[in-house]
């Protein structure tokens, strides 16, 4: 992005400079308006290289932003996806001195490091229960 930043502010300063000249021209030879729209038309339509100039800014500006967060990115990215294993400590390892009944048992798919932790049966939320109605009393969902 070396030379399409430069060129892009030359072209901005350029159609700054001109819509501002092709405003100041249009005030200077218009002699009368017959109201504020024809006046805010014309304005609007001899100047649109200041709007074309400040769209050009702006994604400048933008372009500048996202180069700078993909270096930072490139910079502080280590190697992504390498995950590393837990490495078990001589506590969490079964040992064959010990009785079978206090050897803990190692599952796979624990989300704890080292699989120590035994699977458990889900937990279902309890089921609300729906208000009982008095006799005579409206109820929301239900007209007695």
């Amino acid at each position: 992005m070396f030379l399409p930043i430069p060129i892009g502010y030359f072209v901005a300063v350029f159609l700054m400079v001109s819509g501002v000249l092709n405003c100041v021209e249009f005030l200077k030879t218009h002699e009368e308006f017959s109201s504020r729209a024809e006046m805010l038309n014309g304005l609007a339509c001899s100047g649109w290289g200041i709007i074309a100039a400040s769209v050009i800014l702006l994604l400048i500006q933008i372009n500048k932003q996202l180069e700078s967060i993909r270096f930072a990115a490139a910079d502080t990215t280590p190697t992504p996806f390498k995950i590393k294993k837990p490495k078990l400590t001589q506590a969490a390892k079964p040992t064959s001195t010990a009785p079978q009944s206090m050897v803990r048992q190692i599952y796979p798919n624990s989300p704890i490091p080292g699989g120590n932790r035994a699977p458990q049966a889900p937990v279902a939320p309890p089921i609300p229960q729906p208000e009982k109605s008095e006799p005579g009393k409206l109820n929301y969902f239900k007209v007695d």
